[in-house]
């Protein structure tokens, strides 16, 4: 709320996916949105965008996608002095590590593609982070 005037933000959902009936991890994707916002759409002097979209990967599966316009990973490391491998999140790391715990308990797989910066035309225009997500049946979820 605070930032209200620094970016918009987007919430589209595949019309296939009946969402009353998928239960996402608590605080998933928290690390990654607030990344996008201090890293990538902060520092911009226009504001920005985050976009998050959820689609169908196959019938035991979805991917979630969350997209910033910001600065891209490596500018802004450039800024801090440091290089794009040289810093690992904190909250990045306890989500994969909550990822392979959700992989061992569910006997399916999960993962964490990303962030990664997206280019066109040779240009960074955000970054980008993906996660592909099994749907668990009935009280498995």
């Amino acid at each position: 709320m605070r930032f209200s005037d620094k970016f918009t933000f987007s919430f589209d959902v595949d019309p296939t996916i009946t969402t009353r009936d998928i239960n996402i991890p608590s605080m998933l994707f928290q690390p990654y949105v607030e990344n996008s916002i201090w890293h990538g759409i902060l520092p911009m002097e226009q504001p920005g965008k985050i976009e998050v979209s959820i689609s169908a990967v196959n019938s035991d599966s979805i991917k979630i996608s969350i997209f910033d316009n910001g600065i891209g990973i490596d500018t802004s490391m450039k800024q801090k002095g440091e290089q794009p491998n040289d810093h690992i999140s904190v909250g990045m790391q306890i989500t994969k590590n909550r990822l392979e715990l959700y992989q061992q308990i569910n006997n399916k797989e999960a993962s964490v593609i990303g962030p990664f910066e997206v280019k066109e035309n040779g240009n960074t225009i955000g970054t980008k982070v993906e996660f592909i997500l099994p749907l668990l049946e009935g009280s498995e979820q």
